[in-house]
């Protein structure tokens, strides 16, 4: 038994490793305890670290205080251990400090102390992962605890590196690994995702993690929507039929944090830091936004090919992604249909080109959805007049190629027009001017209006001396749709032209008759 009050709880802290200092009988019977009993560890072992404590010269305040769990906090982490013990997926949304880090660290902690086994932490930035003396980074956070942990509970052998915690005499280790080496030499039994909503690649980190292991911990708040982060919370088409455990972590939850403290916060942030960081939206979580008004000023209705007007696609071609959207234009009231925007991740170029010539390559592998897509396409097939797309990566190679973009699509004889003398800001510019005029297929094209939403300019931190405005926006997942659509705008065509073309075919047959060919041009015109 264990109190939950501080000051009775850090009494029998002491009491409890006074007597056990010498008694190696009640040193074995409380590592039983902590190995059957989680909750028991953390409550009667762990620390945790609070900077903000209140100091003042006259009463300092320790911000080294007892880890003492809520009622929220033990079903929460139970349930995480289940998920290990069954190796099941799971993903949380939470609002900010409800200390859920500590929580997931203390769990690897416990797993690898008293079960011996090896995890890894995954994250897009190193930084937050080991550096030292900063409390923020989890391998520092787990040496904090590991020094104050008596000896009688660590494996004698216990070995602290950079990016590694590790124990021959457990066969265990804790390691870290980068977005850049996605499930390319680990097999573990689970490993925890470090503010996987900030992830750029978090759709090629969740489909490479899954050879590592079966149970993958994510976790983060609300950044902006697209990412895959938001699509799995959310029930997207895309994920819905995944099998992945859901928690949310909403301030309600926490004793403390009452509707007097939340009105109080509430005074303190920005509406959006309100609906980031506390209320756990999705929708109002978009601050320096390319395009503010994108869904005010466009319109959403339900729009098929129309064979009155012509047909053109802008593309945008890059190493990890690849987009395409649809287009039609109405001359006559100099109006814009988007029918259907479309984007693959890590797909070769000439895999991509089937959405649009409805040719599936025989060597390359269709899902069902894939198939679908290129069926739907399938009437508008040969009706383009134009495709335009990204004038900067002429000679880029893109995923799985060994030619650029260039040399591929010549190969399938397709030519692509593109104009190199804009800018980024000339583009948006004439983007924002032209919203108003554009009906979407909002069915068709969900991810682009997403993308379009939550495309921003970079953050100018509170520090920073820069003077000069930031024109360039973040790249990221959702610049593959923005672009694409900034380069049709850039290079809509302003007036309908069709020109008649004389084409002549050389045809032959063979005349058993004169036991010759017989070989003549026919001649006739298209459009």
């Amino acid at each position: 038994m264990y109190s939950k009050q501080e000051d009775e709880n850090l009494r029998q802290r002491v009491k409890l490793l006074i007597e056990a200092k010498d008694n190696i009988e009640l040193q074995q019977i409380l590592i039983k305890k902590c190995s059957d009993d989680p909750l028991f560890f953390f409550n009667m072992f762990l620390w945790t670290f609070k900077p903000k404590a209140v100091w003042s010269e006259w009463e300092p305040s320790n911000p080294n205080l007892p880890f003492i769990t809520y009622d929220f906090q033990d079903k929460y982490i139970l349930d995480i251990i289940e998920c290990i013990e069954t190796q099941q997926d799971n993903i949380t949304e939470k609002s900010r400090e409800m200390w859920f880090s500590w929580q997931v660290l203390w769990i690897s902690l416990w797993w690898f102390l008293f079960k011996s086994r090896s995890w890894l932490i995954w994250s897009y930035k190193e930084d937050y992962v080991d550096t030292q003396w900063n409390m923020d980074s989890s391998f520092e956070r787990l040496r904090y605890n590991l020094e104050r942990l008596p000896s009688w509970i660590k494996p004698n052998d216990l070995i602290s590196k950079y990016m590694s915690i590790s124990s021959k005499e457990l066969r265990a280790e804790i390691a870290w690994d980068s977005w850049k080496n996605f499930g390319t030499w680990w097999r573990r039994k689970y490993i925890f995702l470090d503010e996987f909503a900030l992830w750029e690649t978090s759709e090629t980190a969740f489909r490479k993690t899954k050879d590592v292991t079966n149970c993958r911990i994510f976790w983060w708040t609300p950044e902006w929507k697209t990412n895959i982060y938001w699509k799995i919370m959310t029930n997207h088409p895309d994920y819905s039929h995944i099998q992945i455990k859901k928690f949310r972590l909403h301030w309600t939850l926490h004793p403390l944090k009452t509707q007097q403290w939340y009105e109080k916060q509430k005074q303190q942030r920005t509406k959006l830091e309100v609906a980031q960081e506390l209320d756990i939206s999705y929708d109002n979580s978009v601050a320096w936004a390319v395009y503010e008004d994108f869904e005010k000023m466009v319109q959403f209705k339900e729009v098929e090919y129309n064979p009155k007007f012509k047909l053109y696609s802008s593309w945008d071609f890059w190493r990890d992604s690849n987009a395409v959207i649809v287009w039609q234009k109405d001359f006559q009231h100099n109006k814009l249909y988007i029918l259907k925007a479309i984007k693959r991740v890590n797909w070769d170029i000439k895999k991509f080109w089937a959405f649009i010539t409805w040719i599936p390559i025989q060597w390359y592998e269709y899902d069902k959805e894939d198939l679908g897509e290129i069926e739907e396409m399938n009437k508008l097939k040969w009706l383009y007049a134009w495709h335009f797309w990204d004038p900067y990566n002429w000679d880029a190679v893109t995923t799985n190629a060994t030619k650029s973009i260039k040399d591929i699509l010549w190969e399938l004889w397709i030519y692509l027009t593109l104009k190199t003398w804009s800018t980024v800001e000339s583009r948006i510019t004439a983007t924002k001017l032209s919203l108003n005029r554009i009906i979407i297929n909002y069915n068709k094209c969900i991810n682009l209006v997403e993308s379009m939403r939550q495309s921003k300019y970079p953050k100018t931190r509170e520090w920073s001396q820069a003077t000069t405005e930031k024109t360039k926006p973040v790249h990221d997942e959702n610049s593959h749709y923005r672009t694409a659509f900034e380069y049709f705008i850039d290079n809509e065509p302003q007036q309908l032209v069709i020109k008649k073309t004389q084409v002549k075919i050389n045809r032959k047959y063979f005349d058993p008759m004169k036991q010759q060919w017989i070989t003549w041009w026919d001649k006739y015109e298209d459009d």
